[in-house]
């Protein structure tokens, strides 16, 4: 668990107030805005408050994403925002929503800082969506664990 002023007390992690997961894939145009909108969606629906962001800057991603959550989506960005900014909008997030889902750019080590690098610093466990459709067998077997 991460050690870092998040809040006024300085022990607590955004995680421990609500779980959290990072959409991210190996390269652009694979369906994270698709997958995250759905998930967004389907919780909204079971009753639950969800809070989306997207990292980098985007303009039509965060539209999508805040109709299917019914929530502002703000973006996360280290580079243009800095850490403290991203730290506080991620602890307001978590301390009023059920669940919060975070949309990577690009692939997940594309950039610096990387979408990688933002889900390693608030200790959120990335779910890596493979579009299978624009590859061989071979790599979409190897992402479902075989051979």
């Amino acid at each position: 668990m991460l050690k870092r002023s998040w809040g006024s007390n300085t022990n607590e992690h955004p995680n421990d107030h609500c779980p959290a997961l990072f959409i991210a894939a190996p390269a652009s145009g694979q369906g994270k805005t698709t997958v995250t909108a759905g998930l967004a969606r389907l919780l909204r629906k079971q009753g639950k408050v969800v809070r989306v962001f997207k990292t980098g800057p985007d303009y039509l991603d965060p539209q999508i994403l805040a109709q299917a959550s019914g929530q502002p989506v703000d973006q996360l960005d280290l580079w243009m925002a800095g850490e403290a900014y991203c730290r506080q909008r991620f602890y307001d997030a978590a301390c009023a929503a059920d669940l919060i889902l975070v949309e990577g750019a690009m692939g997940l080590f594309d950039g610096e800082p990387s979408s990688a690098d933002l889900a390693a610093l608030f200790g959120i466990p990335p779910g890596n969506r493979h579009g299978c459709e624009r590859h061989g067998p071979n790599r979409c077997g190897a992402g479902r664990g075989a051979g």
